[in-house]
């Protein structure tokens, strides 16, 4: 790895998101890669029309007559297999792909892998880090040492190991995480600043003018797991708790009696805080409550969409929570909804549909 040769880098890229699309485009408008190959999923059906729909880096490589490899069902597939090592490469580059990458194609190209994964790692490994460092980014209790929050991320440039996101870090670039930010907008933050000087950074990795420094083997966070629809689900009855204004002096005061998120029914988050153990035995201030749910709207925001069930005069029904806020009143602080969404309804203000409620 320390020279390049005068020959193209041989270039492969793993992903499917428009993130992977731009990090793709950035390469190949420099003239030192060559773009063999791209591996991505199949088409899938989307929305309730159930739509069959390509990805958009496969979209993209098909209109740059890139050669495309679909994975249809795993990377154990045979036929698969066969396909790839008939092309060769120097270089794989993997960008938000969502599958364990095997031995024999960590091994396949003439250089290296790489991963380019949007947290500062060793926080957050796994496949939702944007949503976990979003969601936890306002709480910070030294008392409990295994989840600190932090108002900054990053986007890091690492090679690849047989353990989940625990190779070698190349580069990190650091950013604040904004407090009005969607989803959305951390991940396009993130891959935005790496695709900045990515070819260059890659270049020197090759060159050996940068070098990897390992991790640690334990990250300091909990595992940031693929997440569900079900782990989005907040309780109403805690949420009408946090709509109504509590004084500024019992804001950060702890329960007397701290007793298991898991067995709380009503817990805020209450699958997936206790699928991990998150916050384990510690209960929430009325504080940290109000920003989890406050951070939870705008991290699964679009996917997969905070939301709670409410009584209304036609029964329970499922609803949406677009936006919110934490608001500041004469009496103390509150969470305040803003724009709601009724199961098979038109979105609009949480105060204009007050009066389903029973």
């Amino acid at each position: 790895m320390s020279m390049i040769s005068k020959k193209k880098i041989r270039l492969a890229i793993a992903g499917s998101t428009q993130h992977s699309q731009k990090i793709a485009e950035t390469l190949v408008k420099d003239p030192t890669f060559a773009l063999v190959w791209v591996l991505t999923p199949p088409p899938k059906k989307i929305g309730r029309q159930q739509l069959l729909t390509i990805n958009p880096l496969a979209q993209w490589a098909q209109t740059q007559k890139i050669n495309t490899f679909l994975v249809p069902d795993n990377l154990k597939n045979l036929q698969l297999k066969k396909q790839i090592k008939e092309q060769e490469i120097d270089l794989f580059l993997v960008v938000d792909f969502g599958y364990f990458i095997p031995d024999w194609l960590l091994a396949f190209p003439q250089i290296t892998t790489l991963n380019i994964h949007p947290s500062l790692l060793p926080n957050w490994r796994g496949s939702s880090p944007g949503q976990f460092a979003m969601l936890f980014k306002d709480l910070e209790r030294p008392w409990q040492k295994q989840i600190i929050g932090s108002q900054e991320s990053a986007v890091t440039l690492m090679t690849v190991s047989k353990d989940l996101d625990a190779g070698d870090i190349i580069i990190q670039k650091k950013f604040k995480i904004e407090d009005n930010w969607t989803l959305s907008d951390y991940y396009a933050q993130a891959f935005a600043l790496m695709a900045k000087s990515l070819a260059k950074n890659i270049k020197q990795f090759i060159a050996g003018e940068l070098t990897s420094t390992p991790q640690p083997k334990q990250s300091p966070t909990p595992f940031a797991q693929r997440l569900s629809k079900a782990d989005a689900y907040v309780s109403w009855v805690q949420l009408k708790k946090l709509m109504s204004p509590t004084p500024e002096n019992q804001l950060n005061n702890l329960a007397k009696n701290p007793s298991s998120l898991s067995g709380q029914k009503e817990a805020l988050l209450c699958q997936l805080l206790a699928a991990q153990g998150i916050l384990g035995n510690f209960p929430l201030t009325k504080l940290e409550q109000m920003h989890l749910i406050n951070n939870a709207c705008r991290a699964f925001q679009p996917w997969p969409g905070l939301w709670t069930i409410i009584p209304t005069h036609k029964g329970d029904l499922r609803l949406k929570i677009l936006t919110c806020q934490i608001e500041k009143t004469a009496s103390g602080q509150r969470l305040l909804l803003g724009k709601v969404q009724l199961a098979g309804k038109e979105a609009c203000q949480f105060k204009q549909m007050q009066n389903l409620l029973r």
